[in-house]
């Protein structure tokens, strides 16, 4: 029962809160480039 269990996380939950993170953190890198790039030009 606990093998199955630690199988099903690492081969359906882990991958895919993996991808999350990434595009999370993909998210907040874009975010922040813009917001500090974009805001030395109007200065």
């Amino acid at each position: 029962m606990l093998n199955a269990f630690y199988d099903s996380i690492h081969t359906t939950v882990g991958p895919i809160l993996m991808w999350v993170f990434v595009l999370l953190m993909a998210i907040e890198i874009i975010y922040v480039m813009v917001k500090y790039l974009g805001s030395a030009d109007k200065k």
